[in-house]
Protein backbone atom coordinates (compact mmCIF):
# COMPACT_ATOMS: atom_id res chain seq x y z
CA UNK A 1 0.00 0.00 0.00
CA UNK A 2 1.01 3.61 -0.86
CA UNK A 3 1.41 6.15 1.32
CA UNK A 4 -0.05 10.09 0.67
CA UNK A 5 2.96 12.20 0.41
CA UNK A 6 3.09 15.83 2.55
CA UNK A 7 3.52 18.95 0.64
CA UNK A 8 7.11 18.37 1.80
CA UNK A 9 7.58 15.50 0.84
CA UNK A 10 7.20 16.44 -2.72
CA UNK A 11 8.96 19.51 -2.57
CA UNK A 12 11.91 18.53 -1.08
CA UNK A 13 13.35 16.48 -3.84
CA UNK A 14 14.66 20.00 -5.29
CA UNK A 15 17.12 19.87 -2.23
CA UNK A 16 18.75 16.70 -3.28
CA UNK A 17 22.27 16.97 -4.49
CA UNK A 18 25.13 14.92 -5.25
CA UNK A 19 29.20 15.69 -5.88
CA UNK A 20 30.61 14.29 -8.71
CA UNK A 21 34.16 13.58 -9.91
CA UNK A 22 35.13 15.05 -12.88
CA UNK A 23 38.24 13.79 -14.70
CA UNK A 24 38.49 16.36 -17.15
CA UNK A 25 38.73 18.58 -14.79
CA UNK A 26 40.76 16.83 -12.07
CA UNK A 27 38.09 17.71 -9.34
CA UNK A 28 34.71 17.25 -7.92
CA UNK A 29 31.63 19.47 -8.68
CA UNK A 30 28.43 19.65 -6.36
CA UNK A 31 24.83 18.94 -8.77
CA UNK A 32 21.24 18.72 -7.70
CA UNK A 33 17.74 17.61 -9.16
CA UNK A 34 16.09 19.71 -11.72
CA UNK A 35 13.01 20.90 -10.86
CA UNK A 36 9.90 20.29 -12.68
CA UNK A 37 10.15 24.06 -14.48
CA UNK A 38 13.70 23.60 -15.03
CA UNK A 39 13.23 20.68 -17.17
CA UNK A 40 10.06 21.97 -19.29
CA UNK A 41 12.72 24.61 -20.04
CA UNK A 42 15.72 22.44 -20.87
CA UNK A 43 13.29 20.34 -23.17
CA UNK A 44 11.67 23.63 -24.91
CA UNK A 45 15.67 23.97 -26.11
CA UNK A 46 15.43 20.59 -27.90
CA UNK A 47 12.45 21.26 -30.37
CA UNK A 48 13.80 20.26 -34.01
CA UNK A 49 11.83 21.76 -36.85
CA UNK A 50 11.39 19.46 -40.76
CA UNK A 51 11.01 21.06 -43.34
CA UNK A 52 9.00 18.46 -44.99
CA UNK A 53 7.38 18.33 -48.54
CA UNK A 54 3.76 16.73 -49.08
CA UNK A 55 2.73 15.86 -52.62
CA UNK A 56 -0.60 16.84 -53.27
CA UNK A 57 -3.47 15.57 -55.58
CA UNK A 58 -5.35 17.45 -57.97
CA UNK A 59 -8.14 17.40 -55.33
CA UNK A 60 -6.00 19.36 -53.30
CA UNK A 61 -5.61 16.93 -50.45
CA UNK A 62 -2.34 14.83 -49.57
CA UNK A 63 -1.30 12.23 -52.74
CA UNK A 64 -1.19 9.14 -50.30
CA UNK A 65 -0.17 7.03 -53.21
CA UNK A 66 3.32 9.37 -53.90
CA UNK A 67 3.67 10.10 -50.28
CA UNK A 68 6.23 7.03 -49.75
CA UNK A 69 8.53 7.74 -52.85
CA UNK A 70 8.23 12.29 -52.59
CA UNK A 71 8.19 13.30 -49.10
CA UNK A 72 11.76 14.63 -48.25
CA UNK A 73 13.02 15.65 -45.31
CA UNK A 74 15.64 18.34 -44.37
CA UNK A 75 17.32 17.55 -41.12
CA UNK A 76 20.21 20.09 -40.21
CA UNK A 77 23.06 18.41 -37.83
CA UNK A 78 23.72 21.63 -37.08
CA UNK A 79 20.78 22.79 -35.90
CA UNK A 80 20.79 19.59 -33.60
CA UNK A 81 24.18 19.89 -32.26
CA UNK A 82 23.55 23.61 -31.10
CA UNK A 83 20.11 23.08 -29.75
CA UNK A 84 21.70 19.87 -27.80
CA UNK A 85 24.59 22.19 -26.67
CA UNK A 86 22.24 24.96 -25.61
CA UNK A 87 19.98 22.82 -23.51
CA UNK A 88 22.98 20.85 -22.07
CA UNK A 89 24.54 24.75 -21.06
CA UNK A 90 21.03 25.44 -19.28
CA UNK A 91 20.92 21.78 -17.48
CA UNK A 92 24.16 22.26 -15.73
CA UNK A 93 23.27 26.39 -15.16
CA UNK A 94 20.62 24.97 -13.23
CA UNK A 95 21.96 21.47 -11.87
CA UNK A 96 24.96 22.43 -10.46
CA UNK A 97 24.75 24.25 -6.84
CA UNK A 98 27.71 26.81 -7.60
CA UNK A 99 26.13 30.06 -9.43
CA UNK A 100 27.68 30.17 -12.68
CA UNK A 101 26.10 31.80 -16.08
CA UNK A 102 25.26 30.47 -19.20
CA UNK A 103 28.52 32.57 -21.14
CA UNK A 104 30.77 31.01 -17.72
CA UNK A 105 29.99 27.57 -19.23
CA UNK A 106 30.68 28.02 -22.52
CA UNK A 107 34.10 28.83 -21.67
CA UNK A 108 34.94 25.08 -20.04
CA UNK A 109 37.21 23.32 -21.78
CA UNK A 110 38.23 20.37 -22.74
CA UNK A 111 35.08 19.86 -24.83
CA UNK A 112 32.70 17.54 -23.83
CA UNK A 113 32.64 18.41 -19.98
CA UNK A 114 29.20 20.39 -20.08
CA UNK A 115 27.59 17.13 -21.76
CA UNK A 116 29.04 14.63 -18.87
CA UNK A 117 27.95 17.60 -16.11
CA UNK A 118 25.22 17.42 -17.75
CA UNK A 119 24.30 13.57 -17.53
CA UNK A 120 25.22 13.36 -14.43
CA UNK A 121 22.47 16.32 -13.30
CA UNK A 122 19.79 14.27 -15.51
CA UNK A 123 20.78 11.14 -13.46
CA UNK A 124 20.15 12.53 -9.87
CA UNK A 125 17.53 13.86 -11.78
CA UNK A 126 15.97 10.82 -12.95
CA UNK A 127 15.30 11.69 -16.25
CA UNK A 128 16.14 8.31 -18.32
CA UNK A 129 17.93 8.34 -21.61
CA UNK A 130 14.49 6.85 -22.92
CA UNK A 131 12.82 9.87 -21.38
CA UNK A 132 15.11 12.51 -23.16
CA UNK A 133 14.78 10.48 -26.70
CA UNK A 134 11.25 11.11 -26.53
CA UNK A 135 10.76 14.47 -26.42
CA UNK A 136 8.65 15.90 -29.30
CA UNK A 137 10.39 16.37 -32.66
CA UNK A 138 7.40 18.30 -34.32
CA UNK A 139 7.84 20.96 -32.55
CA UNK A 140 7.15 24.26 -34.07
CA UNK A 141 10.49 26.91 -33.24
Amino acid sequence: MSKLLTKEEILRGADKTETIFIKELNGEVEIRQLNEAQWAEIESKTGITFDMKVPMGKDGNPDIAKMGQDVKMKLEVDEIQKKTFEANILTCKYGMVMKVTEEELKKITPPGTIEKIAGAIKKISNITEDQAKALKIFRKE
